[in-house]
C-alpha cells in the first residue's frame, strides 16, 4: 500500500506540464525579443527610413494572418504537438535568415516565414496553455505569458551586453535561436490533455459575440505590445538620440515589466477579479504611453514603457482564458481564432506605426498605444464572466 504521506512529499512543486509550458512561451519570448533588438541594425544595415521598415513589418504581419487563417485547421489535421514543434524549427530558421540576407526581397521572404511560423507557434502554445489551466483548476495563464516576457527581457539583456562592448553581429541571433528550439523540444508531460485532432472533419464552429469580442480585444491589446517591442528601440534612437546598448533599454524595461506583472497577476485575478484588474492594468498603459510620448526626457519615456508593461501584462492572459467560453463546443477552435487575430494585431501594430509616423510624427505614434488600450478596456470588461 502506498503511503500517503509519502506521496505528498514526493509531488513536484511545479506540474511537469506547467514547467514544459513555460519553456515553450520562454522560447517564443526569446525569439521576438531577438527581432525586437535586431531592428535598429537592421534598419541601419540597409539605410531603410521609418516607411520602409514598416514594409518589412508588414511581410511580417502578413505571415501570421495567413497562419490565423490556417493555424486550427492544422492542428485539428496533425495535433497541437506537431504543430508546436515544427512551427518553431521554422520560426528559429527564419529569425537567422532575417540576419543574413542581402537584398530586401529575400528580408521581406524571411519576414513573412517568420510572421506565420512564430503566429501559428503561438496558437499552439496557447491551445496547451488552456487545457493546462482546465486540468489544474487554477489560473496559470499569467504565469506562462510572463515567461514570453521573461525571454524578451533575456534577449534585451545579451543584446544590450554585445552592444555595449561594440559586437553589432548579426549572428549572435544563432544563440537565442539554438536556445529556442531546445525549449520548443520539451517533451508533453505523460497524461497531460491538450486539444486532439477529431476522427473526422466537423463543420466549422459557430463564433459568438463573446469570441469576437475576445478577438477584438486581443488585436487591440497586442498591438499595443507589438508597438512596444518593434519600435521601442528605435523611438530611444530616434527621439534621444541613445547609443546601440541604451536603446535597448525601453524594450527590456518594457519586458520586464510585463513579466513582474505577469508573475503576480494569477494570485491579483483569483483575489480582486477580472473586471477591476482588466481596468486599472488599461488605464495605466493608456498614462504609461502619453508620458513615453510628451515627457520629453529619456527618463520619463523609459518609466512611461514600464507603466506600459505593468498595465497591459495580464490583459492577453485574461483574454485567452476567456476565450473557450465563446465556443464551448471547440476550445481548440476558440484559442486558435482569439490568439491568432490576437497575433495579428501584434504584427499589425509595427508597420502601422511607420505609416502613421511618416503622415505626423514617431513620438504622437504613441497616442496609438493610449487609445487601444481604452479600447481593450472597454471590449475585454463586457466579456468578462
Amino acid at each position: 500500500m502506498t503511503n500517503p504521506a509519502c506521496t505528498h512529499l514526493a509531488r513536484p512543486t511545479a506540474p511537469p506540464g506547467w514547467l514544459t509550458g513555460a519553456g515553450h512561451f520562454l522560447a517564443l519570448g526569446v525569439l521576438m525579443g531577438a527581432w525586437a533588438t535586431s531592428l535598429p541594425g537592421l534598419k541601419r544595415r540597409f539605410d531603410y527610413t521609418d516607411q520602409e521598415l514598416s514594409l518589412v513589418l508588414l511581410a511580417l504581419a502578413a505571415g501570421a494572418a495567413v497562419a490565423f487563417l490556417s493555424c486550427a485547421r492544422l492542428m485539428r489535421a496533425v495535433g497541437p504537438q506537431l504543430t508546436l514543434r515544427t512551427t518553431a524549427v521554422l520560426a528559429a530558421h527564419a529569425l537567422l535568415a532575417t540576419q543574413l540576407v542581402s537584398s530586401t526581397v529575400a528580408l521581406v521572404i524571411s519576414a513573412f516565414l517568420l510572421g506565420w511560423a512564430s503566429a501559428a507557434f503561438d496558437v499552439a502554445i496557447n491551445a496547451r496553455a488552456v487545457a493546462l489551466e482546465r486540468d489544474l483548476g487554477r489560473s496559470v495563464m499569467s504565469k506562462l505569458h510572463a515567461m514570453f516576457s521573461t525571454g524578451g527581457v533575456l534577449a534585451a539583456l545579451a543584446a544590450g551586453a554585445l552592444f555595449s562592448h561594440g559586437s553589432q553581429h548579426p549572428l549572435w541571433l544563432a544563440v537565442p535561436a539554438a536556445l529556442a528550439l531546445v525549449l520548443s523540444s520539451l517533451p508533453a508531460a505523460a497524461g497531460a490533455s491538450a486539444p486532439e485532432p477529431p476522427a473526422a472533419p466537423a463543420a466549422a464552429p459557430q463564433r459568438s459575440r463573446l469570441l469576437w469580442r475576445l478577438g477584438a480585444a486581443a488585436l487591440l491589446c497586442l498591438l499595443c505590445e507589438g508597438v512596444m517591442y518593434d519600435w521601442s528601440a528605435v523611438y530611444m534612437v530616434q527621439a534621444f538620440d541613445a547609443s546601440m546598448a541604451l536603446s535597448v533599454a525601453g524594450f527590456g524595461l518594457f519586458s520586464a515589466a510585463m513579466a513582474f506583472g505577469r508573475f503576480t497577476g494569477d494570485s491579483l485575478r483569483d483575489r480582486h477579479g477580472v473586471g477591476r484588474l482588466l481596468l486599472a492594468g488599461c488605464g495605466l498603459a493608456a498614462v504609461g504611453a502619453v508620458m513615453a510620448a510628451h515627457g520629453g526626457q529619456r527618463e520619463l519615456a523609459l518609466a512611461g514603457f514600464v507603466l506600459v508593461g505593468l498595465g497591459l501584462s495580464n490583459v492577453i492572459p485574461i483574454v485567452f482564458a476567456l476565450a473557450p467560453r465563446g465556443c464551448p463546443s471547440s476550445p481548440e477552435h476558440a484559442i486558435a481564432f482569439v490568439s491568432g487575430i490576437g497575433f495579428v494585431g501584434f504584427l499589425v501594430g509595427p508597420p502601422l506605426v511607420g505609416l502613421w509616423s511618416a503622415l505626423f510624427s514617431l513620438d504622437t505614434s504613441l497616442w496609438l498605444v493610449a487609445v487601444a488600450s481604452l479600447g481593450v478596456a472597454a471590449l475585454a470588461g463586457r466579456s468578462r464572466p
